[in-house]
C-alpha cells in the first residue's frame, strides 16, 4: 500500500481514504457522498496551550465514477482533499451556521460517514536507576500510546487509520442503533478486499473491484446455490403434489397476481375437474 501511494505521489492515509470513498458508494449505491474528513488544527500555534481538541472536521463531497480506474479516482481524491484543506479556517459549526442548516443533536448536519487518520510517534523509553538501600539496579520503562475510550459514536460510521511504530491498524466507530457488529465486520473485510485488489491493479475500474472477500463471494455464488436434492425418479410430479397436499394442506401451492390457492384448495379443484371429466 505504501509503495502504491508513493508511486501515485501521495501518502498512505490519502490512499486509504480514496479506497474508503470508493467503497462506500459501492455499498450504498449513491455516487455522490459527503464524507467528514479531519483537517489540520484550527489553531496550529504551538506556543498556545491546548485546553481541548482543536481538530476540525471538513465535509468533503466525493463523486464516484464506477468507470474510472482506481488510479484516476485516487488522483481525483488528492485534488479534492487539497481543495478542502483550503477551507480549514472555517470550523464545522461556523459552516453549518453559514449554510443555515437545521441542527439535530442526534446526528451530524452535513455528513454521516467520517474518516480520520492519526499518526503516533515511537513511544519513548525511560531508563533510570532504582536504589534500595546500598544496592541499585537499572530499570527500563516502556510506554505506549492508547486511544481514548469512546462512549458513543459521533457519526453513523467513522473509520480511523492509526499509524504507530509497529504498523497500521484500523479503528471503526459506528452507530449500534443502525448496524450490528457482524455487519461492520463484513463491511471492513470487504473494504480490505477492495483495497487489496485496487493496489494489485490500479488500472481496474472502481466499479469492477470486489467488495467482499473471495471466500464470501464463493459462498454466495456457489455455497448458497447448492440446492440439489436427490429424489425418486420413478415418481411423477403428481405424486409430489399429492405428498404436499397431505403434509402441508394449508401452504400456498399456486399464486397468480393477487389470487392464490393452498394445496387443499388445489386438491379440491383437481377433484372437481376429474369428476367433471368422468361425467363427460
Amino acid at each position: 500500500a505504501r509503495s502504491c501511494a508513493s508511486a501515485a505521489g501521495t501518502d498512505l492515509e490519502t490512499l486509504l481514504f480514496s479506497a474508503f470513498a470508493a467503497y462506500l458508494p459501492r455499498l450504498s449505491g449513491q455516487n455522490d457522498l459527503v464524507i467528514g474528513v479531519e483537517s489540520q488544527p484550527l489553531y496550529p500555534n504551538p506556543g498556545l496551550p491546548a485546553i481541548a481538541s482543536t481538530q476540525n472536521m471538513l465535509p468533503v463531497l466525493s463523486t464516484f465514477n464506477p468507470q474510472a480506474t482506481f488510479q484516476e479516482h485516487l488522483h481525483a481524491q488528492v485534488k479534492l482533499l487539497d481543495k478542502a484543506q483550503a477551507h480549514r479556517h472555517l470550523s464545522l459549526a461556523e459552516l453549518i451556521h453559514l449554510l443555515q442548516l437545521p441542527r439535530d443533536q442526534s446526528r451530524s448536519a452535513l455528513f454521516s460517514a467520517a474518516w480520520r487518520s492519526w499518526r503516533f510517534p515511537t513511544p519513548p523509553v525511560f531508563e533510570t536507576t532504582l536504589k534500595d538501600g546500598s544496592a541499585s539496579r537499572p530499570v527500563r520503562l516502556e510506554s505506549a500510546f492508547l486511544l481514548p475510550p469512546v462512549a458513543s459514536a459521533r457519526y453513523d460510521l467513522e473509520l480511523i487509520a492509526v499509524t504507530q511504530a509497529d504498523g497500521l491498524r484500523l479503528v471503526c466507530h459506528y452507530s449500534t442503533e443502525l448496524f450490528s457488529e457482524d455487519t461492520i465486520s463484513s463491511w471492513l473485510a470487504g473494504w480490505i478486499a477492495f483495497l487489496d485488489a485496487a493496489i494489485q491493479d490500479t488500472s481496474s475500474p472502481c466499479g469492477r473491484l470486489p467488495i467482499m472477500p473471495e471466500q464470501q463471494l464463493e459462498q454466495i455464488i456457489f455455497g448458497w446455490n447448492k440446492t440439489q436434492k436427490d429424489f425418486d425418479r420413478q415418481r411423477t410430479v403428481l405424486d409430489f403434489i399429492q405428498e404436499q397436499i397431505h403434509s402441508h394442506p394449508a401452504q400456498t401451492a399456486i399464486r397468480f397476481g393477487e389470487s392464490s390457492l393452498s394445496y387443499a384448495q388445489l386438491n379440491q379443484r383437481l377433484e372437481n375437474i376429474a369428476a367433471a371429466l368422468h361425467k363427460a
